[in-house]
């Protein structure tokens, strides 16, 4: 009895809730309804003669812009909207306030001088993220700093230098081949952001000869090795 009385009074509490839920929607749509206010009629077009002369002044005068469309202009080969340009501006802003960080280490700064101190293995991990954050820094399309000679030239030097001598050190360890990566890294970036300075500068350093020279060297003694194994 106990469980009938329980299961009604579930029933009816349940359609209580949804009677109430549909008297609401209702009521809604009615206040809606009610404070629909239709739109006011177009306006009657305009006379013949008038459309006459306003299409004659129209062709005479150049065509203006819509209403709201932005103003753009052209650069580096594409369109950008005003607000396109406003938000890279402000990229660019917040780059150049942590320039102080990126400088060059002759120029005082810190990442860098902090690099050059001790050994691979000395605070790995703190050395680690700051190539990290150089790599997502130097990657992004509206960075300064990869129009900068200063920085051109010391980033891609020390970094190509470091990697060759990390590569020659013939030891497999974890912590060599992650800094061997994160140097690349560093360098693609460049790649990636590439001007004629840029390019100059991996062609004086000779650094795509040296690449393609080491996986053509790779890729022989790999074959080899397969073509020689049992």
């Amino acid at each position: 009895m106990k469980v009938f009385f329980f299961t009604k009074g579930f029933h009816l509490v349940a359609n209580t809730a949804h009677i109430n839920s549909s008297m609401a929607r209702f009521v809604k749509k009615k206040t809606e309804f009610n404070s629909f206010t239709p739109a006011p009629p177009p306006p009657p077009p305009p006379p013949p003669s008038m459309m006459a002369s306003s299409s004659s002044s129209s062709s005479s005068s150049p065509a203006s812009a819509p209403a709201g469309q932005y103003s753009s202009r052209t650069d580096r080969g594409g369109d950008y909207s005003s607000d396109h340009l406003m938000q890279r501006m402000a990229v660019i802003d917040q780059f150049k306030k942590m320039e102080f960080l990126l400088l060059p280490a002759q120029h005082g700064g810190p990442l860098l001088q902090f690099l050059q101190q001790g050994s691979r293995y000395e605070h790995h991990e703190t050395k680690r993220a700051m190539l990290e954050f150089m790599c997502a820094v130097f990657a992004t399309k509206w960075n300064p700093f990869v129009k900068k000679k200063t920085f051109i030239d010391t980033y891609i030097s020390y970094f190509y230098i470091g990697f060759i001598r990390l590569y020659n050190s013939f030891v497999l360890d974890p912590i060599t081949l992650e800094l061997c990566r994160l140097h690349l890294r560093l360098l693609f970036a460049f790649a990636l952001n590439k001007n004629d300075k840029i390019t100059m500068k991996f062609y004086q350093l000779r650094v795509m000869d040296f690449l393609v020279r080491e996986i053509n060297l790779e890729q022989e003694i790999k074959e080899n090795r397969d073509g020689s194994a049992p």
